[in-house]
């Protein structure tokens, strides 16, 4: 059988859609926050340089804060319900992310690049361990592969929909708010599924 079957299993394909839709979340909006930075604030060279050297590191260093402790949480508590909580915390940060957006507010919006980088440092633990209990173990390379290729595909379109939604002429911040808010609402309602 091949592991394109596994998209239409719903052992699988729920937490497969969660973590897509949460790679491109990512992405699309770190991106809109570049664009806002870099091309629409009438900020100098050096400032525009400073954030678009600053976000990245905001968005890892939860990374190097919370991996273990969230290694930790994964075993201790059941994978949906973190997945689920997750999820609502995204819908949070992207709440706040489109009153950044519309105000043009880049510390909030830096704030947020730092909840969205705590979002994935906990999800990321659970998409490893979650795997070996959905899957047969003939079935694991496959999901792996699967779910790696659409987590690359994902942050892939982000980037391209977090720069084009920022950049439509007088509605960006608008659009970038609203599609980011809808991926994370819609990254729930999906994670709903997930057995």
């Amino acid at each position: 059988m091949s592991q394109f079957a596994l998209l239409g299993q719903r052992r699988f394909a729920p937490f497969f859609w969660t973590q897509a839709l949460a790679a491109f979340n990512d992405n699309a909006f770190r991106n809109a926050l570049l664009v806002l930075v870099a091309f629409q604030l009438g900020l100098d060279d050096h400032a525009a340089a400073i954030y678009t050297n600053l976000a990245p590191a905001l968005f890892i260093l939860p990374f190097f804060l919370f991996s273990a402790s969230a290694g930790q949480l994964a075993e201790k508590i059941e994978k949906t319900r973190i997945i689920r909580w997750v999820k609502l915390f995204e819908i949070l940060a992207m709440v706040i992310a489109a009153a950044g957006f519309i105000t043009h507010h880049v510390t909030l919006l830096l704030v947020v690049l730092f909840m969205m980088g705590v979002h994935s440092a906990v999800f990321g633990p659970i998409k490893y361990a979650i795997l070996p209990q959905a899957l047969k173990p003939a079935e694991l390379v496959g999901g792996n592969g699967l779910v790696e290729m659409g987590t690359q595909l994902a942050i892939l379109i982000g980037m391209i929909a977090g720069n084009a939604l920022m950049l439509v002429a007088g509605v960006g911040p608008l659009l970038a708010s609203g599609a980011t808010i809808a991926v994370a609402v819609a990254g729930y309602l999906v994670s709903r599924r997930i057995p």
